[in-house]
């Protein structure tokens, strides 16, 4: 498979080989003289244009290619070759253009009847923008986003924690206990239960785009929630002030490791799939943008009345002398 089923003068080629595996066996394919298979590219003629030899197992322990020459597929899943041709022949010439190329992958002397897949591509005579070169590279960047949330998360707490530094071990425990337990219950619940449909491991993948959209939802009700607990926090009176807060912490991390699980299975989706969905991340990167700004208001807006009582009061030193 391609990324895209045009691409113009000088634009990259990404192309894919994907080895589905749909039977609920793991299957062995050994190689007869080597574990290889070739990338070819051909005119609509059938002059072979461009010619690439890949090894298609994994390595060894020792980190050399695989000396049995064995390839493992998993069940369920597939094996995946990411591959690039930068519309040169084998003379560093750029082909011909605007024309149709037909992309072909086969493996080499499979026990395993395997057959050849192709994919048409045309290139066009249009020179393609720095825009357009930007946003493609961007777009690479920020499908290696996902292990940031766990910095802007952290990031998000630095105020509180700073807070309650100098309060009883009880009141900190109070405050991010709650959190830290409801994240870690999610997270179960969703590697738990639904890990087969966030991680993609092939080229079909029932289930994965609903669950994200029902993941999405959580997400996109999080302001309302954030708001609501604002005007709790407004209301309520200094005792009960750490109840609304623990409320806020605990929704605002869940979230976040929602938001994360969102853009990883994204990233493994357009990964494996070439399938990318701008309407899948946008509430992700949404949440992860606003959870520092929702974290300083609350923080202006009820430091002081949340440290005004029992068992939030700073504990002041005692003196040296």
């Amino acid at each position: 498979m391609t990324e895209k089923s045009s691409c113009k003068i000088n634009e990259m080629v990404y192309a894919k080989l994907v080895l589905y595996n749909p039977t609920a066996q793991r299957m062995a394919v050994h190689f007869s003289g080597g574990c290889w298979f070739s990338f070819v590219v051909r005119d609509m003629l059938g002059t072979v244009i461009h010619n690439e030899t890949w090894p298609a197992c994994d390595p060894d322990i020792n980190g050399y290619e695989n000396t049995t020459n064995v390839m493992l597929v998993d069940p369920g899943g597939g094996r995946w070759f990411p591959m690039t041709w930068n519309q040169l022949d084998g003379l560093g010439k750029h082909v011909p253009v605007p024309a149709d190329y037909v992309l072909s992958w086969s493996f080499k002397n499979p026990d395993l009847p395997i057959p050849e897949a192709s994919k048409t591509i045309t290139l066009t005579d249009q020179v393609q923008s720095q825009l357009e070169a930007f946003s493609a590279s961007a777009f690479r960047f920020l499908q290696d986003f996902p292990p940031v949330v766990w910095f802007v998360g952290f990031v998000g707490t630095i105020p509180w924690s700073r807070a309650l530094q100098r309060t009883k071990t009880s009141a900190r425990l109070m405050m991010f206990v709650p959190a830290a337990l409801l994240g870690i219950a999610i997270l179960i619940l969703i590697l738990g239960f639904y890990s087969n449909q966030l991680l993609c491991l092939a080229i079909q993948c029932p289930g994965t785009i609903s669950l994200l959209n029902s993941m999405n939802v959580y997400l996109l009700i999080t302001p309302i929630i954030w708001g609501i607990l604002f005007l709790t926090g407004k209301m309520a009176p200094e005792k009960l002030m750490w109840l609304p807060l623990v409320i806020f912490e605990s929704w605002t991390f869940s979230p976040l490791i929602i938001a994360f699980s969102v853009l990883n299975s994204a990233q493994e989706l357009w990964r494996n799939t070439f399938y990318y969905d701008p309407a899948i991340v946008w509430p992700a990167y949404a949440v992860i943008l606003a959870n520092i700004p929702a974290q300083l208001i609350f923080y202006r807006a009820f430091k002081k009345k949340l440290l005004s009582t029992e068992p939030f009061v700073p504990v002041v030193p005692k003196p040296p002398w």
